[in-house]
Formats: structure tokens, C-alpha cells, sequence
């Protein structure tokens, strides 16, 4: 199978937040790269969400995280997961 990254990504477990409509929750960020980031919002946060939630433009803070804090814009591409953690593919803006 053909990789369709145009970045590589990195497996990391640092903690952030995820703003979406006005509210935020806590993640964990499981893989990031220069493109994007696939976080896990875990219970009882993940039930805030759902696929209709796909399309949205997020904010996401990743005090641990490569940027220092500082919030990156993003697009929720993708939603898996349910019952006691959802992950959520993002792509960043």
C-alpha cells in the first residue's frame, strides 16, 4: 500500500486541548507530524462528540508539543473510536 502522507509522523504522548464551538477538552496527542495529528479524547469528554463533527475547524494547544503552547488550527478529517475514547485525525490549516 502507497503511504499518502506527505509527512512523516511521530509517535509522541504529549497532553493538549482540542476547541471546537466554543468548548474545549483535554487530549492526548498520539501522532504528530508537520501536517497534521491524530489525538484521543478519552470518556467522559469523547461523548461530546461525532462523525458530524468531521469537516469542523478545531483549535488544538500542545503545551508539550513541538510549538510550544501555542494553538494550531486544524480540520477534524477523520472520527474513530467510541465507548471509552474517540480518536480524531487532523489536518492542520
Amino acid at each position: 500500500m502507497d503511504e499518502r502522507r506527505a509527512h512523516n509522523r511521530e509517535t509522541t504522548e504529549h497532553g493538549g486541548s482540542i476547541a471546537l464551538a466554543g468548548r474545549t477538552f483535554p487530549c492526548r496527542i498520539r501522532n504528530l507530524s508537520p501536517g497534521g495529528a491524530l489525538v484521543e479524547i478519552e470518556s467522559p469528554h469523547c461523548a461530546s462528540f461525532s462523525v458530524n463533527d468531521v469537516g469542523q475547524e478545531i483549535e488544538i494547544t500542545m503545551p508539550e508539543g513541538p510549538d510550544g503552547g501555542k494553538g494550531r488550527q486544524g480540520r477534524i478529517i477523520r472520527l474513530t473510536g467510541g465507548g471509552e475514547s474517540v480518536f480524531m485525525a487532523l489536518f492542520f490549516l
